[in-house]
């Protein structure tokens, strides 16, 4: 009996044995779970967190502030410019050519003179460092006007009496060469060598200019605020107008013509007269402008001391056109008075904006069209 009751206990003593082992590792298997889903978790919350916090690096430009501009050509620069312009009657007959210094001129006006033939005034808004400016020739009562209405020191060799009226009249600070200015230009000796006739051949350098100009009293410094007509931007205000890739401006009936051509890839008109490019005499490079205006005004020749000259209406209004961009709109120029300053619209009204950079403006009669 004592056998068969110890049997009995080591079979129950053996099952207990048994049944303890699937319990233990079921508990294992659950506590492992547990942290391998809590390390996990906190994994993936730790991961979107970052993603979260991090802030992706930028990729835009700071734009530079621009604190100052040339105010003939809105070019940005580093300091302010405070001096008076130079405006500098150059000759432009076919057998003066080239014009020397052109190619640095924030503006440059042609218009008739007798015969035909056409002048140019150079306006310069800082003369220093510019040399061998030229050829320089004598003046006209409507370059008077031009460089007066600018504030500009106005520098010319010779001039009509009616040109020498108008300065004294306006009371137009001028270095005139062919008076007691002698001592600031010179004569271009390879011209001279080369058969140019003397009027061809009269140069001076900014420097000299600058100089002289404060020498003879002049103010020197630009008034404060003061305005010269320009309104720019980095787009000009003729991106709704026509193509004009090509555009020729004609001056008379005896055939002066100035053409222009669009250069798309430089944004830039190249021009031509008398067959020609017209090129900087100094570099020999192509002349260009960001900016072609043409302006029409009552023009006339009358004779004085029996010699035929012309009259040029620069005080009142008129109409003409502005090419920038490969285009052309039609504008209304106005000026309201001998020192005021030419203000330029739209048809509408509202102001023309020049595309940043130099600006060449032809000055023409009455009836003249543009041809583009």
């Amino acid at each position: 009996m004592k056998k068969i009751v110890l049997v009995i206990l080591a079979v129950c003593m053996a099952l207990c044995a048994c049944s303890k082992v699937p319990a233990e590792q079921t508990t294992d298997a659950a506590i492992n779970t547990t942290a391998e889903k809590v390390t996990t978790e906190q994994t993936t919350e730790a991961t979107e967190a970052t993603e979260e916090t991090t802030v992706p690096p930028t990729t835009e430009e700071t734009v530079p502030v621009v604190l100052y501009r040339n105010p003939l050509n809105g070019e940005a620069l580093d300091e302010q410019h405070t001096a008076r312009p130079f405006a500098i009657v150059i000759n432009n007959i076919e057998y003066a050519q080239p014009m020397c210094s052109i190619g640095q001129a924030d503006i440059l006006f042609e218009m008739l003179a007798e015969g035909g033939i056409t002048r140019c005034l150079a306006v310069f808004d800082d003369i220093e460092g510019i040399d061998h400016i030229g050829a320089i020739r004598s003046t006209r009562p409507y370059l008077v006007e031009l460089a007066n209405s600018l504030d500009a020191i106005f520098v010319h060799h010779g001039g009509s009496s009616d040109g020498y009226n108008k300065v004294s009249e306006l009371g137009v600070d001028n270095l005139d060469f062919l008076g007691n200015a002698g001592y600031v230009y010179y004569r271009d000796q390879d011209r001279l060598n080369n058969g140019y006739d003397l009027e061809h051949t009269s140069f001076a350098d900014g420097d000299d200019l600058r100089d002289a100009a404060a020498d003879w009293g002049y103010a020197t410094e630009r008034e404060e605020g003061i305005d010269y007509g320009f309104v720019f931007g980095d787009v000009g205000s003729t991106i709704s107008g026509k193509s004009a890739a090509e555009m020729k401006v004609h001056f008379s009936e005896y055939g002066k013509t100035t053409a222009f051509t669009y250069d798309e890839d430089a944004g830039v008109y190249t021009a031509r007269q008398y067959g020609d490019d017209i090129i900087d005499g100094n570099t020999y490079d192509l002349v260009s402008y960001r900016n072609v205006l043409m302006l029409t005004t009552e023009t006339y020749d009358y004779v004085k001391n029996g010699i035929s000259r012309v009259y040029m209406a620069l005080v009142g209004e008129g109409t003409g056109y502005f090419a920038c961009d490969g285009k052309v709109v039609p504008i209304h120029w106005s000026r309201s008075g001998d020192y005021e300053p030419f203000v330029f619209t739209h048809e509408d009204g509202t102001p023309i904006t020049f595309g940043v950079g130099n600006t060449y403006i032809a000055i023409t009669p009455l009836g003249v069209e543009l041809e583009y």
